[in-house]
């Protein structure tokens, strides 16, 4: 997944694209003003990523071990763009990009985060994340389950437990 700022209209948009095909975007953007980096990858099939193996690489190049609780974030942060197609430049695109800058550190507000932005971008044929991601299912059956349990477990150890979307 790639963020795409048009230069003309300055429109913000998210492009999709395989393992091969955004390598070779990458290769091809070393040849322009504007290099992309190489972030951690998802896909939601096999549920396998770049988080995935306890390393992975942040802005500038760093690599840290990855926290549990922020690889499962990942997993439910991208889950959460592919699925309610929520636009980039969004609060949620800031949660990643702390995740991905930081992997080994645990911001205690970032489950929570992520729980009120699903809640937020809810409508009214779906209750929680999984029921999107179950519409999607449907059409991609390969797709991996998904339980969020280090996300549930950080949600249902607040003060005051919130109802959990995901």
């Amino acid at each position: 997944m790639f963020e795409a700022t048009n230069r003309a209209t300055g429109a913000q948009t998210f492009l999709y694209a395989g393992e091969h095909c955004g390598r070779t975007l990458m290769a091809f953007s070393t040849s322009t003003d504007t290099t992309i980096t190489d972030l951690p990858h998802f896909d939601p099939i096999t549920g396998q990523s770049s988080a995935s193996g306890g390393g992975g690489t942040g802005p500038g190049g760093s690599t840290a071990a990855w926290a549990p609780l922020n690889r499962e974030l990942f997993h439910a942060i991208n889950l959460t763009f592919l699925a309610m197609k929520l636009k980039p430049g969004s609060t949620l695109s800031a949660v990643l990009e702390t995740i991905t800058a930081n992997p080994s550190r645990v911001l205690p507000t970032t489950a929570p985060s992520l729980n009120t932005i699903i809640k937020n971008n809810l409508d009214s044929q779906h209750s929680s994340l999984t029921d999107y991601v179950n519409e999607l299912r449907i059409q991609i059956p390969a797709i991996k389950q998904y339980r969020f349990t280090l996300i549930r477990n950080a949600l249902a150890a607040l003060k005051t437990p919130p109802t959990v979307y995901l």
